[in-house]
């Protein structure tokens, strides 16, 4: 499918404001630590790829995935409603101190990665998309280390597959409206991993899958015979874009989306089995 292109002074703008969240939680976690307790803070994901098209990055949609390293002895730091309460608020101050009028409010996602890390079948990000913003520099995943990632890919499209597919229309039902917006927030984290899981269901390389922006992903799908799979992967996103637009008011762009994610499933479950 022919993608919209994302205008280069809005992508510019977007990114910086991006970026410029990640920093914030930087000095944020810098001002609410104890010296020595922050060990590394990664931004990853979309913020570092490609946009190539509208879909790649989509405004207080799209999370601004930061991974964050304390230093041995501080680990329970991550486990402090007051730490987080703190670092949250000083996060936000800074951005709108930096931003007194952006174009959006990017949504930051923070994750700790001693939790992280001991997840069954974790592998490092890839390189290109994972980037150093303070402390130990991060070390990326290998091809080698993703060379098994298949089998585990299509176990979690399956378990991503069967809450769309099982328990999705039950948390829409009492959810009219724009009240469905924070439900489709909600299905990003299933609906962004879903491109790779069913590219490595489809012959590509785990490594290279994990590797790609959204348009690619798109792109590839097409190659491989799947074009509908790509088209209902794009329409979550650019129904996405129809709600930032709206100020996420627009309830026919979030019954797309909803229903964009239900069909991906619907028809991947066929290709993962």
């Amino acid at each position: 499918m022919r993608l919209p292109s994302l205008d280069a002074p809005v992508a510019e703008a977007l990114r910086v404001e991006a970026e410029g969240m990640a920093h914030a939680y930087v000095s944020a976690f810098s001002s609410a630590a104890p010296d020595g307790a922050i060990a590394g803070v990664y931004v990853k994901g979309s913020t570092c790829r490609l946009w190539n098209s509208l879909i790649d990055y989509v405004p207080e949609l799209s999370d601004v995935d930061i991974h964050v390293r304390l230093a041995r002895g501080y680990e329970g730091l991550a486990d402090s409603i007051d730490f987080a309460l703190d670092v949250g608020e000083a996060a936000l101050a800074e951005y709108v101190d930096r931003f007194p009028s952006p174009r959006h409010t990017p949504r930051p996602q923070v994750t700790f990665l001693q939790h992280l890390e001991s997840a069954i079948g974790y592998l490092p990000s890839t390189a290109g998309s994972v980037r150093t913003l303070v402390g130990e520099e991060y070390e990326v995943g290998t091809e080698v280390e993703y060379a098994q990632a298949a089998a585990s890919d299509a176990e979690r499209f399956r378990a991503d597959a069967s809450f769309v597919l099982e328990e999705l229309a039950g948390k829409i039902v009492d959810r009219p409206g724009r009240l469905m917006w924070p439900l489709v927030s909600r299905l990003t984290f299933r609906v962004a991993p879903a491109g790779p899981r069913l590219l490595t269901q489809l012959g590509m390389t785990p490594y290279r899958a994990w590797s790609l922006n959204r348009t690619a992903i798109v792109g590839e799908l097409a190659e491989r015979g799947h074009d509908e799979l790509g088209t209902h992967y794009a329409d979550f996103y650019l129904a996405g874009w129809a709600g930032f637009e709206s100020g996420f008011t627009d309830a026919s762009a979030a019954r797309r989306a909803l229903m964009a994610a239900y069909r991906l499933y619907q028809s991947g479950v066929e290709v993962v089995g």
